[in-house]
């Protein structure tokens, strides 16, 4: 058993520095969120809550209050029009009439009123390797559109360090953050996001620290139909201490795209989804290019299943929507097939 977990550690060691040698900010790339996890992580076109910020900086433009026309009843005085008025209708009316008569008519407006609304998203995932990240993000609407705020993060303590012969050196930690602000605005069915981060990483003496800017966009053409794209770190760059002080990298930009067809109205009831992820600045020991399948099956009003496949790899979850309250909670294999991995979502609606 010693043995085994011994070289449970190292694999996570080579893991770790690797991605800091080659890759910082990877860990953005984890696949975290319940219900990002459980369609497989073809999210993008359909997420529409405060996780948007790691996913989809559109999706922000969900959290809009249910935009409603409101009716206004307006009076206003039949003087302004004198023209408009019959001269003579006087002569057609009795006294009594005359006296009960108002000058005044009524006209309905419609005008449309965006109610504000507050969401606060909390995720948790157990990774596999003893990794957990935790994330948690709120979303409101302001300035005509949808403002996000979160942050995300991992930490892992004691890990066992050995050398090119197999010896045992110091303990080493791993931790890394990142801090994102983003902005979202929907127009008639289409939605656009925008959002800034700012990253820290840590192993050991190592650190790395930078920041990045991510786009993002969804569109709903029709009522069974959505569409979504984003990319991650459209310009990004880090600042390395790894191998020389005040070293400059360039995050990995990567482009995502999302297809989501639901059954048609007045039953909508199952969704299936298509994406892919491109990673344009992965070396050649990297994959690039991956493929990602969902489908979700709604079991009532308050509760539905899902099930993905992301690259080979399968997840399954459920989710709940009682009142103002969402949850979620989905299970997979790790990619490295050492075990399952856990993910918890509870966001809260006002």
């Amino acid at each position: 058993m010693m043995n085994k977990n011994k070289y449970i550690i190292i694999i996570f060691f080579t893991i770790i520095v690797k991605i800091n040698a080659e890759s910082p900010g990877r860990f953005l790339q984890l696949q975290t969120g319940a219900k990002n996890n459980g369609l497989g992580g073809a999210y993008e076109a359909v997420v529409k809550d405060p996780s948007s910020l790691f996913i989809n900086p559109a999706g922000l433009a969900n959290i809009n209050g249910d935009t409603k026309m409101i009716e206004r009843t307006v009076v206003s005085s039949k003087t302004d029009e004198p023209f408009n008025e019959d001269p003579f209708s006087v002569f057609n009316e009795t006294t009594d009439e005359k006296n009960n008569t108002k000058d005044e008519k009524e006209v309905q407006i419609q005008s449309a009123e965006r109610p504000f609304e507050f969401q606060f998203y909390n995720g948790f995932s157990q990774l596999t390797l003893d990794r957990q990240v935790v994330s948690t993000a709120v979303g409101f609407t302001a300035f005509g559109g949808t403002l996000g705020a979160g942050a995300t993060g991992t930490r892992v303590q004691g890990i066992e360090g050995y050398d090119s012969q197999g010896n045992m050196t110091e303990k080493l930690s791993y931790q890394a953050m990142a801090a994102f602000l983003g902005f979202a605005y929907e127009n008639g069915s289409s939605r656009l996001g925008i959002s800034v981060n700012g990253l820290q990483e840590n192993i050991g003496k190592n650190d790395i620290s930078g920041g990045a800017l991510n786009a993002g966009f969804q569109i709903s053409p029709l009522p069974f139909i959505d569409a979504g794209a984003s990319i991650q770190n459209l310009a990004g760059m880090i600042q390395s201490n790894t191998i020389e002080k005040n070293k400059y990298e360039k995050l990995d930009t990567i482009f995502s795209a999302s297809l989501g067809v639901k059954t048609l109205p007045p039953k909508s009831n199952i969704l299936l989804l298509a994406s892919i992820k491109y990673n344009i600045d992965a070396d050649e020991n990297s994959e690039s290019l991956s493929y990602n399948l969902g489908a979700a099956l709604s079991i009532n009003k308050y509760a539905y299943l899902m099930g993905g496949i992301s690259n080979g790899d399968i997840a399954a979850g459920i989710g709940f929507n009682i009142n103002f309250i969402q949850a979620a909670y989905s299970i997979n294999k790790d990619p490295l097939h050492t075990g399952y991995q856990h993910f918890i979502d509870l966001n809260f609606v006002y």
